[in-house]
């Protein structure tokens, strides 16, 4: 059975270096440890007292996912901006320094891709370096100077929910953008299927947590 009700739930903490704080819910599950960070601390106690709750009230938590069984995260409620750095550090033990850095190549990517707009006064190649080099790095995020900080935060702000996957056109735009270099040629297609590879095991991932119900890129 994937439920346990050995769960543990730690004091909120208050992140550091970066432009503006950040406040983290630290929890475990079987043995397992959990995090989730907020903006504010009046999110992240709220969450954490979703978790305490839970467990005065001797609900199952799922293993898998971390939370109470009954806690199904929703497409609508997860930011493509935190599933990704999610999805970074859920892979970043387990896979080679290429690997690494072909995730980061093609989050930057499809990130860029989903923003609603571009951040005022800020190059467009400042904003790629942000990501690869900083959001998208397990060991590095942390540490982002201010300024990276601050353009990492407009992003998040300016990239939509795990929802716009269940609308094809996005779709459709994210994969042109992936067959596409910056110059307007077409990318090689070692590349593309390079890309194509890390968002599939971005979308298993999703559906696995509960979030997307199935892969909504196409098989090539």
């Amino acid at each position: 059975m994937d439920t346990t009700f050995d769960v543990r739930v730690w004091q909120i903490e208050r992140g550091s270096g970066t432009l503006r704080e950040s406040y983290g819910v630290r929890w475990s599950v079987a043995g397992k440890r959990h995090r989730k960070t907020f903006q504010t601390f009046a999110l992240a106690d709220g969450f954490r007292a979703e978790l305490v709750t839970a467990t005065h009230a001797g609900e199952p938590f799922n293993m898998s996912t971390g939370l109470p069984d009954r806690h199904e995260p929703r497409a609508s409620s997860v930011g493509w901006y935190d599933f990704a750095v999610q999805f970074t550090d859920a892979q970043w033990p387990r896979v080679s320094a290429n690997h690494r850095k072909n995730t980061a190549r093609t989050l930057m990517i499809v990130t860029t891709a989903l923003m609603d707009r571009d951040p005022p006064g800020v190059p467009s190649r400042r904003v790629r370096t942000a990501l690869s080099d900083w959001a998208f790095d397990t060991n590095r995020r942390d540490e982002a100077p201010d300024d990276v900080a601050a353009v990492l935060g407009w992003v998040r702000r300016h990239t939509p929910t795990m929802d716009a996957w269940t609308d094809p056109l996005i779709v459709q735009d994210v994969l042109l953008v992936l067959g596409t270099l910056l110059d307007g040629r077409r990318a090689a297609a070692s590349s593309v299927k390079r890309h194509r590879r890390v968002l599939h095991l971005l979308m298993r991932y999703a559906i696995v947590r509960g979030i997307l119900p199935s892969d909504p890129v196409p098989e090539s």
